[in-house]
């Protein structure tokens, strides 16, 4: 130890002095166990600038700690956290909490057990200030939006529990698109839900004129076959086309298989797998009406999709 200090002396004869001291020391502290301890001391003390007064002082001592001999857990909530480590230490008396000391929230739902007059909400529920499930059903199908694994069905769709169109023949068309409702289980479908055939027809996709350009009005079916054939990947197809009997069979024939090509090379671009489909031109082989008159010709113009392997 070191340190300065400042003497102030009174003399009978009416003088006073002050003067600055300086004391130096050093001390052994011997602790015997929690509650007993010996101390050894030794210090000099001088005046500065004088030799004066000057003392030499020893000391021995004997401590003795009153009281608990290790510190004091203090928990001042009484929730079994110590306050130092407490992270909420104001938790009222009786309260279930976790080891930050704050209140349990056992289903997750960010309103602690003591407030949560709905103990057992699903997990990720959406809650009121009470803890209890905010029933929000966007797409008004009865499914609350946290068990609705199809969020955006059609209103008046009828639903599962899980919020899911009905498909009530099982041929994975829901019910408020199929056309064929009631279809034999295991038979392949369109994307209307309908039983397909050993052909598919190809109504309304017309051309120009002698050409294989493919009119405005043939997307829209064409657009559903090609959905059809993405549905049902494995279907080996042949796109047929005819024609009717005007004009030189060869020409017709080149013609026909011409519209087939420009038929797959929209589907293949709309997604069908193009390694299933094939094309043959028929020309007028094949009629399906009456060549003799202007409706009959209509209908034998026209390509069709074979099925190879239904």
């Amino acid at each position: 130890m070191a340190g300065i200090s400042n003497l102030g002396k009174d003399f009978d004869n009416g003088n006073d002095d002050d003067l600055l001291n300086a004391s130096v020391g050093a001390g052994v502290f011997l602790s015997t166990s929690d509650r007993f301890a010996f101390r050894l001391q030794y210090r000099h003390r001088a005046e500065l600038g004088g030799t004066e007064f000057a003392d030499n002082i020893y000391s021995v001592g004997l401590q003795f700690a009153f009281g608990d001999a290790k510190s004091k857990i203090i928990d001042t909530d009484g929730d079994g956290v110590a306050d130092m480590a407490a992270q909420c230490p104001n938790t009222p008396a009786g309260i279930q909490v976790d080891s930050r000391g704050c209140e349990l929230d056992s289903d997750g739902d960010g309103v602690v057990d003591s407030k949560d007059e709905c103990p057992s909400t699903p997990r990720g529920d959406r809650v009121d200030a009470k803890g209890c499930t905010i029933v929000v059903d966007s797409d008004g199908d009865g499914v609350a939006d946290g068990q609705d694994q199809c969020p955006n069905t059609p209103a008046g769709a009828s639903v599962d529990a899980r919020g899911c169109e009905l498909d009530s023949d099982g041929d994975s068309v829901v019910d408020s698109k199929d056309a064929c409702p009631n279809t034999t289980a295991g038979v392949r479908v369109d994307v209307r839900g309908c039983e397909i055939k050993d052909i598919i027809e190809l109504r309304g996709v017309n051309f120009e004129s002698n050409s294989d350009r493919l009119l405005p009005t043939a997307t829209e079916r064409l657009n559903r076959a090609a959905a059809t054939l993405r549905k049902n990947s494995d279907l080996v197809v042949e796109v047929a086309g005819h024609t009717d009997s005007d004009g030189a069979a060869a020409y017709n024939e080149s013609l026909s298989e011409r519209r087939a090509r420009a038929v797959r090379n929209f589907l293949v671009n709309a997604g069908a797998n193009g390694d299933n489909l094939s094309v043959r031109g028929y020309g007028e082989a094949n009629p399906i009406a009456d060549n003799g008159s202007a409706e009959g010709k209509a209908a034998n113009r026209r390509v069709e999709l074979r099925i190879l392997n239904r």
